[in-house]
């Protein structure tokens, strides 16, 4: 492939990527990897770089939480439906998918697809837990995958206590039991099926 540009853009062909921002956008990418750099110079499209173990979804997952920080949501877009097309490894892809569904999850207030955008990038995410579930374990205890909790979440939004409740249950049995509250995926359970008694 050829590229147009240097730095990490030109290093990971996202050429195409770097031309879909606006001059705007641009920049705050250009601040962005600054930021992530710890540095008042540099830029992503400047300097040779002749390795990187970066990956473009790692990149793309970086700048998309920078983007969403700043609630910049024409470029967070941008940024995701470059990532539905880049490489990177399975763990890649988790931190990604998570990623792309906390950028819809902030927006629900904001625009009335936003929910159902969440829960396409929770469940993507979820469903792919056979492939990195291995890379998240330290000492035989998997790192929480947030996006369990964050799905429920979405489908008590929603009012699909059934969904929600069926989404902990997963959740327990691939020992994500702690979501990070007090009561875990099993008190969680509790206070939806009260909340479905209630109708």
């Amino acid at each position: 492939m050829i590229t147009v540009y240097d730095g990490i853009i030109g290093y990971l062909h996202l050429d195409d990527f770097w031309d879909s921002l606006t001059k705007t956008e641009q920049a705050a990418a250009a601040r962005y990897y600054r930021q992530a750099l710890s540095s008042s110079r540099g830029s992503p499209i400047v300097g040779k770089i002749g390795m990187s173990s970066q990956t473009q979804l790692q990149y793309l997952a970086a700048t998309l939480r920078w983007a969403v920080a700043d609630k910049k949501w024409a470029m967070a877009e941008k940024i995701i439906k470059r990532g539905e097309r880049a490489s990177g490894s399975a763990v890649d892809l988790h931190f990604f998918e998570h990623d792309a569904g906390e950028c819809y999850y902030r927006q629900i207030p904001l625009r009335p697809d936003a929910i159902d955008m969440a829960i396409h990038y929770y469940r993507r995410d979820i469903g792919n837990l056979s492939h990195y579930a291995s890379e998240l374990m330290t000492d035989g205890i998997m790192a929480r995958i947030d996006s369990f909790k964050k799905l429920a979440m979405c489908y008590e939004k929603k009012g699909d206590y059934a969904a929600a409740i069926e989404i902990c249950e997963r959740a327990i049995k691939a020992g994500q039991s702690n979501d990070g509250t007090k009561g875990g995926m099993t008190g969680r359970i509790e206070k939806l099926k009260a909340k479905a008694a209630k109708g």
